[in-house]
């Protein structure tokens, strides 16, 4: 307990003395207070209590890091494109599809779901069958993110084999961890905020899986990635690639308590485990990988200076000072800071309580169960430094991660397990004194005190009704300012920040939005355009500017057009347009104003005919004279699409031969 005391000792002084800036919106200190007593009282608890106790912890902790989301209206974040991403989601579940392909009410149409982890909209489900608003939707998505992430750390701790006090202190140091109430409350970021609920259940059943197999190990591994892959495909990336040496240091500190079945045996059941787990969701990731090339995901990686990986990497100072956030501001290239940028790029601390914890586990618990998760925590630190990501970024596919800091996310988690398995050790659930337990009870307090900057926000967007632009004001502030549409038809727009507080609203969002998943056609020349009247060809009506108070008007093209002129009627929904053009004699080309993507299907009439792509990559299709019934479907029909389901069939298919294989003594 010493030396315990000792670590807290040093990373409460680091934290208080590397403190910098102030938060604009600050952190309600007395829930946080309350939130501390009500955790430290949890490890007090009788043994007999301690299952329930442990539960209530990781909630208290998780309820406490998102306490700010109880205010009206929501923080001012980076990712405000999630808000209409879940509006647009939202739409299509009130029409009957929980699981839309295509979403035709965002970036001139996408199938957002196809490539953007489907798990984070469905966990979005809850706040769209209450009815709530796109903004309160987000709110209770992002709060069910805290909560299912100190859960999934309960549960990992669980599984390797902590303490139930051991466990509570993973879920509140992983639930109070500084960088994921950043990606929470600063960057709005959905699918990595929802992927905190499942990567900590993925490290721990790995590693469980590879010093002791078992049927639970197993499950647990396989059904945790068969939810993380289609969360965030770049936290599986990152978390996979760190996992690989955290086995093997973990394999040679527990020589002596490993079983008798030699390592690469283990590992290769627990590997064949995640990808059963990876293949049961094939259907998803492979056509995500495979088609990701028709999207401006590999252009930016390759052309956008702002997306070169090396120049994102971070310095010991980034990470170790607790620098809170006064203004809103994103990543910036090293070349920026160096321009005089230095201090005004978003934070990334990492938490020197947690970081502090989980790094020196192996010293302060003397448990050899601490060394792979204290030494992935490691890793994954020097993954997101300057010098190791300017090596990095040479090796296949790290380029995609895009920015090194990502790999903040994996820290955390690994951290997190390790504080837990290490009090674990120290703890035990055997009877205690309130002396002897102390140190630990010590621990979720100085993880809120440390964490309470970032519980806070850099602004606040207060509630809002109906079409709302923001004007970005001098101090950082944004002022509502309400804008009346003209009422009927549906009316695209471009660069609304928000979008309306009701799915009812016949207005969409024609700009790049989630600019990963539109294609190069579309995205380079509005992002080039040298007037408003250049997005008039996309459809938009409407285009909003950050510094005006009235969108400007625009001549805007007809959704469908015969050679320039209106198509008439249209019906368009989720994945299907239908037309019915009357052409004049000299045939025409019919242009539907929606992104191009592999899948889409065109009927004539009820013939099969071919889609080509014109202007800025929407759909065409050559019509000879007369009145046609056209019907356009997005559909599952492409290869990488049928491959996939065919793994996904399989491996359930191995799956369950498997358990009843075992059931009835077979050999599997």
């Amino acid at each position: 307990m010493r030396r315990l005391a000792i670590v807290l000792s040093v990373a409460g002084v680091l934290a208080i003395a590397t403190t910098r800036g102030s938060v604009n919106v600050p952190p309600a200190w007395g829930v946080l207070m309350v939130a501390a007593a009500a955790i430290g009282a949890a490890l007090l608890v009788p043994q007999s209590w301690r299952r329930s106790a442990a539960t209530g912890a990781a909630l208290v902790a998780a309820l406490a890091s998102a306490h700010l989301l109880l205010r009206p209206g929501m923080p001012q974040v980076h990712d405000t494109d999630h808000v209409w991403g879940l509006w647009a989601y939202a739409r299509a579940v009130r029409a009957g599809h929980p699981l839309p392909t295509w979403i035709p009410w965002i970036g001139a149409g996408m199938p957002l779901l196809g490539f953007y982890g489907p798990v984070s909209f469905l966990s979005s489900l809850p706040g769209v069958l209450l009815g709530l608003a796109p903004v309160a939707i987000w709110k209770l998505t992002m709060a069910q993110s805290s909560v299912l992430a100190a859960l999934g750390a309960l549960a990992g701790a669980r599984l390797l084999g902590a303490s139930r006090r051991g466990a509570a202190i993973a879920a509140c140091a992983l639930a109070l961890s500084p960088w994921r109430l950043t990606v929470v409350d600063y960057r709005g970021a959905l699918g990595e905020a929802v992927a905190f609920a499942w990567a900590p259940v993925v490290a721990a059943a790995a590693i469980a899986m590879c010093r002791q197999p078992s049927r639970r190990g197993g499950i647990w591994l396989a059904l945790s990635v068969a939810l993380l892959v289609p969360t965030h495909l770049i936290t599986t990336f990152c978390l996979g690639v760190v996992l690989v040496p955290v086995l093997l240091v973990d394999a040679l500190a527990m020589r002596g308590e490993a079983p008798a079945s030699p390592f690469l045996r283990r590992f290769g059941l627990a590997a064949g485990t995640a990808a059963l787990g990876a293949g049961l969701v094939a259907v998803w990731c492979v056509p995500a990988l495979a088609e990701s090339g028709a999207t401006t995901l590999p252009m930016q990686t390759r052309e956008n200076a702002y997306f070169v990986y090396a120049q994102h990497g971070l310095t010991v100072p980034d990470v170790a000072v607790r620098r809170a956030w006064d203004r809103l501001r994103p990543s910036l290239p090293r070349r920026d800071r160096a321009a005089g940028g230095e201090g005004e790029q978003m934070p990334f601390y990492a938490g020197a309580v947690v970081m502090a914890l989980g790094l020196t586990a192996p010293w302060w618990s003397r448990s050899r169960r601490t060394w792979g998760l204290a030494a992935g925590a490691a890793i994954a630190l020097a993954m997101a430094w300057a010098p190791v990501a300017g090596l990095a970024t040479h090796l296949p596919l790290v380029d995609h991660v895009q920015f090194p800091w990502r790999f903040l996310s994996t820290a955390a988690v690994l951290a997190a397990l390790a504080a837990g398995a290490g009090i674990g050790a120290l703890l035990g659930d055997g009877v205690a004194s309130w002396r002897g337990v102390l140190p630990a009870v010590a621990v979720p307090v100085l993880l809120l005190l440390d964490a309470a900057p970032y519980a806070g926000a850099a602004g606040w967007i207060p509630p809002y009704r109906g079409v709302t632009h923001w004007i970005h004001e001098a101090d950082g502030t944004r002022r509502p300012v309400p804008v009346e549409l003209p009422a009927g038809a549906m009316i695209r727009v471009g660069d609304l920040e928000l979008p309306p507080d009701t799915t009812a609203t016949p207005v969409e969002l024609g700009w790049i939005a989630y600019v990963e998943w539109t294609t190069p056609a579309f995205y380079r020349p509005l992002l080039h355009a040298r007037g408003p009247e250049d997005f008039g060809e996309a459809g938009i009506s409407r285009f909003f500017l950050a510094g005006r108070e009235r969108p400007i008007e625009i001549a805007a093209r007809p959704y469908a057009t015969l050679d320039g002129v209106d198509a008439g009627p249209f019906t368009r929904g989720v994945g299907r347009i239908e037309l019915k053009p009357a052409v004049p004699e000299r045939g025409a080309k019919l242009v539907v104003r929606e992104q191009m993507f592999p899948g889409w299907r065109a009927r004539v009439d009820g013939r099969d005919t071919p889609i080509g792509t014109a202007g800025l990559g929407f759909m065409t299709i050559d019509l000879p004279a007369g009145t046609h019934d056209v019907v356009m479907e997005y559909t599952q029909g492409t290869r990488p699409r049928r491959i996939g389901l065919a793994i996904s069939v399989l491996s359930l298919g191995l799956g369950v031969w498997h358990r009843f294989a075992k059931r009835n003594g077979a050999r599997p």
